[in-house]
């Protein structure tokens, strides 16, 4: 448990990164998926 004066621990961070390194990576993987994979009439022309 963290108490005043504590640095958490290595893992803690480690975990806290993943939180956000994961999902923007998956975001990332299915624009891509989407822009590469869908039929020219359902592409949008915003990107």
């Amino acid at each position: 448990m963290l108490s005043i004066g504590q640095v958490p621990s290595g893992l803690s961070f480690v975990c806290a990164l993943l939180t956000l390194v994961i999902p923007l990576a998956f975001n990332i993987v299915v624009k891509q998926v989407k822009k590469h994979g869908n039929p020219p009439w359902k592409k949008s022309n915003r990107w």
